[in-house]
């Protein structure tokens, strides 16, 4: 297995420099959404055995891409043009595909354990002896794999509506936020049986490595209401309105400030914890107060509608968040990298 920090890739028309480079300017160009930058085009490279776990290859042009037996684990391949790609034996699970175009692309015995298939184009892929166990996957896609296919992994998918009512959030955490985290997005379903009884919908967290997804499906078509309950639930965890302004019935609003209590403990809980291995993590303990208000800020900005979240961490800097609408701050942050993504699918 070739690595990009080790041997150069096995393609004399491509060194490991220049593909490092290909990809710092793509994500660029994704990162500024086209302003600076250049989109990676890797059309026919030849990129097999690469070790590409993670890469960011978003709308990237991918046609006839080799990338046999590479590894891809965890990559970011949204919407990136892979027709025609030579994908046999490549190991993507847990990948992000939503809206990628596989026509015609070889996934012979590929890994596809728990990637993310949403909106893909499949058809004319081989997918042969492909590992697709436990996918996410939409109907209009699952109607692009052979049925023979389907019957293998009968209840092994998690098959999502077609419906363009789906509101879904994502955020991104470290590691020490991501209980207090679950704890808060975890919440809004209490508040929304309790502020909107008569309001039906199915609520569903997910977690993919380090980020944390909100899937809410308006069973009844309720959409608006529930976005302007999360608009509202976001506007009280970051701190800009009190629970008894959300609410009048005071049991909930008693509840709901219970609720940012227990996640405040567990934040202070997870500090100790960072203060006994402090050797390792020195850099990233700051105050109980700004944590807190760290993860409020975060969590409440990311559930309200159309937010972009993208936080850029160094070590012991003050790093601007732009959280989208009239929502911006700054913190000390420590030595880490957070990068979230906030989607709500109209």
């Amino acid at each position: 297995m070739q690595d990009l920090n080790q041997p150069a890739l096995g393609n004399e028309n491509m060194n490991k420099k220049e593909l490092k480079e290909i990809l710092r300017l793509h994500k660029l160009w994704v990162e500024t959404e086209g302003k600076g930058g250049k989109r990676a085009n890797l059309v026919e490279a030849y990129l097999a055995e690469a070790n590409l776990a993670g890469v960011n290859f978003e709308r990237a042009n991918l046609i006839g891409v080799n990338l046999v037996l590479a590894k891809l684990v965890l990559a970011n391949l949204h919407e990136a043009n892979l027709e025609e790609a030579y994908l046999k034996g490549v190991d993507l699970q847990r990948a992000y595909l939503v809206g990628a175009d596989l026509r015609e692309a070889d996934l012979h015995r590929a890994d596809l354990h728990r990637a993310n298939l949403e909106e893909a184009n499949l058809h004319g892929a081989n997918l042969h002896e492909a590992d697709l166990s436990y996918i996410r996957i939409n109907q209009k896609t699952v109607n692009q794999i052979p049925e023979e296919i389907q019957e293998v992994y009968r209840g092994k998918w998690i098959i999502l509506s077609d419906d363009s009512s789906l509101i879904i959030r994502s955020i991104e955490f470290p590691p020490e936020y991501h209980q207090a985290g679950i704890s808060i997005l975890n919440y809004f379903g209490t508040v929304l049986r309790t502020k909107y009884p008569e309001v039906k919908a199915k609520t569903r967290i997910e977690q993919e490595g380090l980020k944390l997804i909100m899937t809410i499906d308006p069973v009844k078509g309720d959409k608006e209401i529930i976005e302007k309950a999360l608009d509202d639930y976001g506007l009280v965890v970051t701190g800009k309105i009190t629970p008894e302004e959300f609410t009048d019935d005071k049991f909930a609003a008693l509840e709901l400030k219970n609720e940012l209590r227990i996640a405040h403990h567990r934040i202070e809980s997870q500090r100790e914890f960072l203060q006994i291995t402090k050797e390792n993590y020195s850099q990233r303990i700051k105050s109980l107060e700004e944590e807190v208000d760290w993860l409020r800020n975060t969590v409440g900005s990311a559930v309200q509608r159309n937010h972009n979240i993208n936080v850029n961490v160094t070590a012991g800097d003050k790093t601007d968040v732009n959280a989208g609408g009239n929502v911006s701050y700054a913190k000390d942050e420590g030595n880490a990298k957070i990068t979230g993504v906030v989607r709500a699918e109209k």
